[in-house]
């Protein structure tokens, strides 16, 4: 992936607000956009470029393609992954405390209070922190 990833930055591809063309991976790949492999170095690829620094998206985007997202659209696009992450831990956590545990032995019984306090205080967390952001 990495010599994939060098291409697209010698081709000048990867910015911000740049769309990644279906057309241009099948190129890059040397593979169409059908074949099994390409759902994976495409997935491999927007993973290689969030280490630099951006957010990747399909929404939007034709099938197959991807969109770098601008600059100016990384705080909004973070806020929304870190408001679903809180739902989502919340939701774990109250879905641990409702079940009922007493046919557990006191090993399995910890592992479950402990798991259920993990994501109380991961929701917890991150609630402080986007009550403390500058988004909110």
């Amino acid at each position: 992936m990495k010599e994939i990833f060098e291409k697209m930055v010698e081709k000048g591809v990867i910015f911000p607000g740049s769309v990644i063309g279906v057309d241009l991976l099948e190129s890059l790949f040397n593979l169409k956009r059908t074949a099994d492999d390409f759902v994976w170095k495409k997935l491999a690829l927007k993973e290689r470029i969030k280490l630099d620094g951006y957010f990747v998206t399909d929404k939007g985007c034709d099938e197959g393609s991807f969109l770098i997202l601008k600059t100016e659209d990384m705080a909004d696009y973070a806020d929304k992954k870190l408001v679903k992450n809180r739902n989502s831990n919340e939701k774990i956590a109250l879905i641990l405390k409702a079940a009922d545990i007493s046919s557990l032995d006191e090993e399995q019984k910890k592992k479950h209070n402990f798991a259920q306090e993990k994501a109380a205080e991961c929701a917890s967390s991150m609630s402080l922190a986007l009550l403390k952001s500058e988004v909110w």
